[in-house]
């Protein structure tokens, strides 16, 4: 199966530093502090449970700003509100089980547990150096879920899960892989799919830079695997300049 850019970059992730500045999470290319304070308000407005219930420190090599006297990276902010898209459109409390497909460090699920360690996680990535990283880093905060090699996808089978999630990967995957994955899920008989795209128009790179970018919008596989968009919100509205702007969607099995 093609893994588009990922062919490259899993040569490059620095094994110590992966949440520094890295194919993992952009976070100072195209920003500024203005904006994580911007979004930092924002959250702290609406989603206050969310983010002062996560903590953050230096490890691993991750940027942050100073800010209302506590650490602020790009990991925390996201988090908190992707966490508070689910809280509002589906209830944290009404999770048992989530699997996250391309989970890359491990970044969600390790923030889903300090704010619902009741929900156990599955972890999943094409990517072997992905798989490594999120073992590695999930061991490190002590979160107790499985990381599932990609040669192991097997192991998921028996498994009643809830929600799957994929946030970013597939943007940097063909259709090829994504098609894999939706097939795998409609298999499993996952009710519910939240997809955080890098564009609204669900475009993934076919090809990376070598060969000559090509974007081919994914959307239309979702009804092809049996699944309806149901829920649709923007990352932040027009009046936060926050960082990265993007939609988070929600999808359910027909």
């Amino acid at each position: 199966m093609k893994s588009s850019l990922w062919t490259h970059f899993q040569n490059i992730i620095d094994l110590d530093n992966f949440r520094g500045e890295s194919q993992y999470l952009a976070q100072l290319h195209n920003t500024n502090k203005e904006q994580y304070e911007t979004l930092y308000l924002y959250l702290k407005n609406i989603a206050p449970n969310f983010l002062f219930k996560m903590t953050e420190d230096e490890a691993f090599g991750v940027n942050y700003y100073e800010i209302d006297g506590r650490k602020i990276t790009r990991d925390l902010l996201d988090s908190a509100n992707e966490l508070a898209f689910l809280d509002r459109n589906i209830g944290l409390k009404n999770l048992n089980t989530i699997l996250d497909i391309g989970a890359g460090y491990g970044r969600f699920v390790h923030r889903l547990y300090e704010i619902a360690p009741h929900v156990k996680s599955y972890c999943v990535d094409a990517i072997d150096v992905s798989t490594k990283c999120c073992q590695k880093y999930l061991e490190y905060r002590k979160v107790p879920a499985i990381v599932v090699p990609f040669n192991q996808l097997v192991e998921l089978s028996l498994i009643k899960v809830d929600l799957a999630v994929n946030i970013h990967s597939w943007s940097e995957c063909t259709r090829e892989a994504i098609s894999f994955w939706l097939q795998f899920l409609k298999d499993l008989k996952v009710p519910k799919i939240m997809v955080v795209p890098h564009t609204a128009d669900f475009a993934a790179l076919e090809r990376w830079k070598e060969e000559g970018d090509t974007y081919i919008s994914y959307y239309d596989l979702f009804f092809k695997y049996g699944y309806c968009e149901t829920i649709r919100e923007r990352k932040f509205p027009d009046s936060v300049a926050g960082i990265y702007p993007t939609v988070y969607a929600l999808f359910e099995l027909i």
